[in-house]
């Protein structure tokens, strides 16, 4: 019998876990660094608009 076949199908299936181990952590990066650009934009806007509020309201601007 010859194991050419079986060495290739071991080969595949390595191939195949660590293409989807890769995806798996440049996905996960990703999301992080969405989630960390959302985080960011929130915190800039609410800075912004305690700002705004503070120079409507006639008060001193709070500390950055």
């Amino acid at each position: 019998m010859d194991d050419t076949g079986s060495e290739f199908g071991w080969f595949m299936a390595y191939l195949f876990c660590a293409v989807l181990a890769l995806g798996t952590i440049v996905w996960s990066a990703v999301a992080w660094w969405h989630r960390k650009q959302k985080r960011e934009r929130r915190a800039a806007k609410k800075d912004s608009y305690n700002q705004f509020r503070a120079w409507r309201d006639g008060k001193e601007p709070p500390p950055k």
